[in-house]
């Protein structure tokens, strides 16, 4: 009867139920330890010691890094493009003198998974040609950097990086937010700054799991014996229990005292071992069904670990695509849009992206895409091409039908064409149909040839919908106008240019405009004797500086504005 209940408490060990009792054959205690939820500690028992939670992370990190990067241009018809001599495709090639782009891929999903939260760091010319393009680009470890805050806002100010006594720090610009620092992070239900990880939900099991691993070593170094009960007629003296316990420690405890005999001395002493065959401790199971556990924490299947039992998947190749599809992609996408904003901006139609086509993961798809595309009656032939991953060819914009593949619109004509041979034209030119489309007047040759092509489209929508040539060209104006007296208005107001000042204001200009890209306004920057002065910061490269101040009439007059304007370093006063 006891050796049944311990044998269940084992079972249910490894099967993750937690009992008091468990606890007590575990650990000696009263309580369950586990590791204390930070980065070193994760670092420690899930990358270094744990073997699942280890390949998982290396799987996932060397699936990332195996995907090639480019740059891409986004056109104006909604396409895109490779841009092979873009600046930033050297920075994918080598990031920097010390790290390929497959190492920082590593770094980065490692970091990510272990604790929740990537940190890039860029290295820039601050003048030149290149100013503000990124030449280098490394990864920092999550557990030196400390997050800094605006303690009026409560929003992120920037980042410090600590390496025993140095100390870096990098700040965000007040008004675009750009920083040479960026945070790639998951998702924290409770905490604003910092992603959770994606161990830490894995942590028990991972614990579990090391325990287990750890327990089953010192069973096996006891021969298989959790432990031995040693009965002695009477009662031993200190002495004597403390050589006994000492002989067994020394002499008869490891794999090299193993089927070693032993003397007990005294009357009536017996030794009992008690024990468990690996059937009854069904250590296999328990083991694999925390294996599983962890391996769906990461999103991995465990078919791709070599976990036997998971019939999830009808084989090894579905259960890889599944992988790509619901783990890789996603992180690769969280990539780019990240770099490409941080590294480029929002309105830059260049972007980085990755190239999937050479991933054999996706063979079984590809193979179907290609099967479908072959069978189809309805697409045209550069849409098949397309689809397989083929360039278009200008002769092959034509639907192919089954009675010998030739063009659909000729295999109308050879039915029904009246007038002649199979693809005739009619002798007066009328159409086959026997209906004269009717046909549109000549736009205004000038007035259409100055427009841009934007301006066009939009010419051509209108004048689809009925509008006449001149209603189409005085609603281009209109747009035009309104356009121009647009303004952004948030915390800050982007303007079009600085030249002049408005009617009811002063301008001390401290910096030439034209060294700008764009305006951002800010009222009520500051105070000056009580009297509110705003800024004009000018904005190049993604930073900003102040490039003008401006006093309200309201409140100032021409004598003590230029006064205050004197004790600054400025170009004009107006």
């Amino acid at each position: 009867m006891k050796r049944s209940k311990l044998r269940d408490r084992i079972r249910h060990f490894f099967r993750g139920k937690e009992s008091r009792a468990t606890r007590e054959i575990i650990k000696g205690t009263s309580g369950v330890i586990w590791t204390p939820h930070d980065y070193e500690n994760f670092a420690n028992e899930s990358y270094l010691r744990n073997i699942i939670s280890f390949r998982c992370m290396d799987l996932i990190a060397k699936s990332v890094a195996s995907v090639p990067w480019g740059m891409k241009k986004r056109l104006t018809s909604g396409e895109t493009k490779v841009v092979p001599d873009h600046p930033l495709n050297r920075l994918l090639r080598r990031p920097n003198p010390d790290t390929s782009w497959t190492s920082l891929m590593i770094q980065t999903m490692c970091y990510l998974l272990i604790s929740g939260n990537t940190f890039f760091e860029r290295i820039s010319p601050d003048t030149g040609p290149n100013q503000g393009t990124a030449r280098e680009l490394y990864t920092l470890r999550p557990d030196r950097i400390k997050i800094l805050t605006d303690p009026v806002v409560g929003r992120l100010s920037g980042y410090q990086y600590t390496v025993g006594s140095n100390v870096t720090t990098w700040l965000k610009d007040r008004i675009t937010g750009a920083c040479d620092v960026m945070q790639m992070k998951t998702f924290h239900p409770t905490d604003d700054f910092w992603g959770a990880s994606t161990t830490e939900p894995a942590s028990y099991e991972i614990d579990t799991s090391n325990e287990a691993t750890r327990w089953n070593k010192s069973v096996l170094q006891n021969e298989g014996r959790p432990g031995m009960v040693f009965v002695v007629g009477g009662y031993l003296t200190d002495e004597q229990y403390d050589r006994l316990e000492k002989q067994l420690n020394d002499t008869r405890s490891g794999a090299d005292n193993a089927r070693k005999n032993l003397i007990v001395e005294g009357e009536k002493a017996s030794v009992n071992p008690y024990g468990w065959n690996p059937a009854e401790l069904d250590f296999l199971e328990g083991s694999r069904e925390l294996n599983r556990r962890i391996a769906f924490a990461y999103g991995v299947p465990p078919m791709l670990i070599g976990i036997p039992g998971d019939n999830t998947y009808s084989n090894y190749k579905e259960a890889r695509m599944a992988f790509w599809e619901d783990t890789i992609v996603p992180y690769l996408n969280q990539i780019r849009e990240e770099l490409t904003y941080w590294l480029l901006g929002v309105d830059n139609p260049f972007f980085l992206d990755y190239d999937l086509n050479n991933i054999s993961a996706f063979s079984l798809k590809r193979e179907k895409t290609w099967q479908m595309a072959e069978r189809s009656d309805f697409l045209m032939y550069n849409e098949k091409r397309k689809l397989a991953g083929f360039d278009e060819r200008p002769d092959c914009d034509k639907v192919l039908v089954n009675s010998n593949m030739v063009p659909i619109e000729k295999a109308g004509e050879i039915q029904q064409n009246p007038f002649g041979a199979p693809g005739a034209p009619p002798p007066d030119g009328t159409p086959i149909d026997g209906n004269t489309p009717p046909k549109k007047p000549d736009k205004p040759k000038k007035e259409y040839e100055d427009l841009s092509m934007n301006e066009k489209d939009f010419y051509e929508i209108l004048n689809d919908e009925g509008f006449s040539d001149k209603e189409c060209l005085t609603a281009i104006e209109q747009a035009k106008e309104l356009i121009k007296e647009i303004e952004l208005t948030d915390e800050s107001e982007y303007v079009a240019c600085e030249n002049k000042p408005f009617e009811n204001e002063f301008s001390c200009r401290l910096k030439d405009p034209g060294q700008y890209e764009k305006f951002a306004r800010v009222n009520n920057a500051g105070k000056v004797n009580g009297k509110r002065i705003d800024f004009i910061y000018g904005i190049k490269s993604g930073k900003s500086e102040i490039q003008a101040i401006r006093y309200p009439k309201s409140v100032w007059d021409k004598g003590s504005a230029r006064k205050h304007c004197n004790t600054k370093e400025h170009i004009s006063f107006e």
